[in-house]
Order: C-alpha cells, then structure tokens, then sequence
C-alpha cells in the first residue's frame, strides 16, 4: 500500500511503500575477511610501487645533481682559462 505523504492536512504526494528486509540471518563475516584480505594485498601492492617511485625519484635528483655540478666545475675552469688568456 501507497505511503501518503500530507501536509496541512492535504496529501501532497504517495510514495510506494519500501519493502521490508530481514539481515538478522546474514553472516558478514566471510564478506568482512575476504575484503581484508584483498585490502591487505592490494596495500602491500601500492606500498611497494611507493617505495619504487621514491627510490627512483631520489636516485634522479641525485643524478641530475651530479651533472649539475660537474657542469658549474666546467664553466668555472672555462672562465678561470678565459681570464689568464
């Protein structure tokens, strides 16, 4: 049956009546384990590739930090050749 939804005593509008549903039964505990589990590897999974990006953005930025510097060692020797010319 309709559920009738009034105001000031006018029915404003009939909503259909929800049904009913019994979880007391359900057992959500097999459901809540194997989510877990999935969670806990797919965690392990992100947690590594993390470890990876960081590992290779640090080697980078070392890198790039070297070649700066042996570039700025190599303009210096320049200017110091061009100013006992």
């Amino acid at each position: 049956m309709p559920e009738q939804v009034t105001r000031g005593g006018d029915i404003v509008c009939q909503m259909p009546a929800q049904p009913a549903i019994d979880l007391t039964d359900v057992d959500l505990v097999p459901a809540i384990r194997q989510v877990s589990r999935a969670t806990r590897s797919a965690t392990g999974r992100v947690s590594g590739m993390a470890t990876r990006v960081a590992k290779d953005t640090t080697y980078t930025a070392v890198g790039l930090g070297v070649l700066t510097w042996q570039r700025l060692q190599v303009r210096r020797r320049e200017f110091e050749r061009s100013l006992r010319d």
